[in-house]
Order: C-alpha cells, then sequence, then structure tokens
C-alpha cells in the first residue's frame, strides 16, 4: 500500500523531504494507526494520566479496534471514534515536538519504504499486539524484518 504511494511519488531518494512526504495519504494513515495500536510513552519521570492503550482499543470506540487497519484514518469509517484518538496528548499537556516528530517519522519511513522491499520472517511469533503479554510497557515480541534493497535504491546510487 505505502510502498506503491512512496515509490510513485518520488522518482530518486534526494526528493524525500519533510515538505514532500507531508501530502502522502496512505503513509500517514499507516503513521496515525501505529499510534493508534502502539502508543509513545513519556521518558522517566513523566507522568501519565491518559491511559494510551486501553482508550485506543475500546471497541465502542474503534471498528474492529485491534486490528491494524490504516484506512480508517482515510475515509470516516462507521464506528470509529477518533475523539480518542490524541498520541501526543492534548490541549496544554500535547507534547510540543509533535509536528517534529511526524516529520521525522514520515521522512524516515519515506525513506526506508523507497530503498527497501520489507517483509515479516517469523509471523510466527505473534505480530498482533492485542496478543502481547503488557505490563507497564507492552512486552514486545520481536520480528526479524528483512531488508531488501530495493532495485530503484540500487540504480540511484
Amino acid at each position: 500500500m505505502i510502498a506503491e504511494e512512496i515509490r510513485g511519488a518520488f522518482g530518486e531518494e534526494g526528493d524525500i523531504t519533510v515538505s514532500s512526504t507531508q501530502q502522502l495519504v496512505n503513509l500517514n494513515a499507516v503513521i496515525n494507526e501505529t499510534l493508534r495500536l502502539d502508543p509513545p510513552v513519556g521518558t522517566g519521570g513523566t507522568y501519565i494520566s491518559y491511559k494510551h492503550f486501553a482508550a485506543k482499543r475500546r471497541a465502542y470506540s474503534f471498528y474492529l479496534h485491534g486490528t491494524f487497519l490504516p484506512g480508517r484514518f482515510i475515509d470516516a469509517w462507521e464506528g470509529d471514534g477518533m475523539a480518542g484518538f490524541n498520541p501526543v496528548g492534548a490541549g496544554r499537556n500535547s507534547c510540543i515536538g509533535v509536528k517534529s516528530a511526524y516529520a521525522e517519522m514520515q521522512v524516515v519511513l519515506t525513506r526506508l519504504v523507497w530503498g527497501f522491499d520489507m517483509r515479516v520472517d517469523d509471523e510466527e511469533r505473534g505480530s498482533d499486539c492485542v496478543e502481547q503479554a503488557t505490563y507497564i510497557f507492552r512486552d514486545n515480541k520481536a520480528s526479524r524484518p528483512a531488508l531488501i534493497e530495493h532495485s530503484t535504491y540500487a540504480r540511484s546510487m
């Protein structure tokens, strides 16, 4: 989904900039859906009162609440209550660096997807975050992503 969008939008890696990645609809949907299912946490000593993990998985707030569906951020779906989606806080408690963080995520992910083909080699390890043990932080079961140099990237070097 995002590989086609990214590779269709850029002729060479040098074209990938902060401003050029902001308009990639599918890329931004993937970033938002990832933040919904795997919210960022504050640094050491930070008090967090909003329960991001629970709020973003409420069955009455999100259609198929435990499933990775970036399309919910492209077209409004009945059953998706986006009021609960604020991965970096809201109001005076929101993250001061949110625009910088999004810009960095957009550029880094775009360059990774533009330059590499990706796949998960070990799906049996449990890629569904809902099935993973949760403590204060989620106990991520490491998957081994394979990065295969994409032919367009190799030619541009």
